[in-house]
């Protein structure tokens, strides 16, 4: 962006170019999180929260809300810096901020509650494999009969 300045001389009036410099971000690659998108959907899908993939952001819902804003609160991470932000309670930072925060929370009960029928039907399948093949006779037909 340039400026013009005019400075009176004693003479006459010199314009003067200047450039304007403006550091929005004064943030360098090394300051940059090392995560992959990979590695935040894993994190977020170990812990039970539905994960919602955006073009340049992955949004789930915010746990961090009170209970009076939790309806339709939702928290976006980007992708390429794992930064965060919660619009309805204005939380926001770092990703390694955020997986402290998810990873001390409980998994929902939901969740929980089909892991554990996951389990258990396994658990079942399993039982009911091993009684089989204790049933099963094996046929062998003698070789050059």
């Amino acid at each position: 962006m340039f400026k013009f300045r005019y400075v009176n001389n004693l003479r006459k009036t010199i314009k003067i170019c200047e450039f304007i410099v403006r550091k929005i971000h004064n943030v360098g690659l090394s300051d940059i999180p090392k995560i992959s998108v990979i590695d935040i959907k894993k994190i977020l899908r170990q812990k039970g929260f539905a994960v919602q993939d955006g073009f340049t952001s992955i949004t789930i819902k915010c746990n961090l809300c009170s209970e009076e804003n939790k309806s339709n609160s939702k928290v976006y991470i980007n992708k390429t810096t794992g930064y965060f932000l919660c619009p309805k309670c204005n939380t926001h930072g770092d990703w390694n901020i955020l997986e402290r925060i998810i990873k001390k929370s409980k998994i929902e009960a939901s969740v929980k509650d089909y892991i554990e029928t996951l389990r258990q039907e396994s658990q079942q399948f399993q039982e009911e494999w091993q009684n089989l093949t204790k049933q099963t006779i094996a046929m062998t037909i003698p070789f050059g009969s």
